[in-house]
């Protein structure tokens, strides 16, 4: 997991004496990300003890901004704001794949839940609320 792709805000996992814990990245430095793992608990992590969060079927059902698509099996539709915005994100065949408005499509073999952040954070200016 490169430092060049989080932040603050993204969650990660933690490996090691923090035993695989899910936690939200709340401050980046050169050496190390400082993350929190409940309401009161932070701790200094190094980049070595850190790892993404892989996306899986499961785990969108946590992100209260998507909903599963009432038209096709395996799509999570982006909620945002009043209306349904066209950004589906579909699991399947054994990759990811998200599309958005124009045709759009990108297809991965994993896609990882800080990515999924950074994602609709550029294109939309939206954070996910998601319930680890």
């Amino acid at each position: 997991m490169k430092k060049e792709d989080l932040r603050i805000g993204n969650y990660i996992k933690t490996k090691g004496i923090f035993d695989d814990r899910c936690s939200k990245v709340t401050q980046i430095n050169i050496d190390y990300i400082q993350a929190k793992f409940d309401d009161l608990t932070h701790h200094y992590v190094g980049y070595d003890c850190i790892e993404p969060i892989e996306l899986t079927e499961e785990l969108i059902t946590k992100i209260k901004n998507f909903k599963k698509s009432d038209y096709w099996d395996n799509k999570y539709q982006l909620i945002k704001g009043e209306y349904d915005d066209f950004f589906f994100v579909e699991f399947g065949d054994n990759v990811v794949r998200f599309k958005m408005k124009g045709g759009l499509e990108c297809v991965k073999l994993k896609l990882y839940l800080h990515e999924l952040q950074n994602i609709v954070y550029v294109l939309y200016g939206l954070e996910l609320e998601i319930e680890i």
